[in-house]
């Protein structure tokens, strides 16, 4: 398992990010928005990121600091997307089979 190491800095908004996680590479960016009104919903919404796992895109929404959601894990809150995407990883069976 090779993961980046911590530097003890927080990084709360420093995309794109790239590790890898049991054998997976996880890219992290911030999602282009199409148009001014989308990105103006975005933002008052949240701020929209897309993790690639292995190239497969996940969605990730930050609904707040250090707060962050996804349709494929439903239910839960995490702290980072990179927690997310490991959920992903470990649990959902499209990312298991492989």
């Amino acid at each position: 398992m090779s993961e980046k190491k911590s530097t003890g800095k927080k990084r709360e908004t420093s995309w794109p990010e790239r590790t890898t996680y049991k054998g997976r590479t996880i890219v992290i960016t911030a999602a282009h928005t199409p148009d001014g009104a989308a990105k103006a919903r975005s933002a008052a919404e949240g701020q929209m990121l897309q993790i690639a796992i292995d190239g497969q895109p996940l969605d990730i929404l930050q609904t707040e600091p250090r707060r962050f959601e996804s349709i494929r894990m439903p239910y839960r809150t995490y702290e980072s997307p990179l927690d997310i995407a490991r959920d992903v990883i470990d649990f959902d069976p499209a990312f298991r089979s492989r």
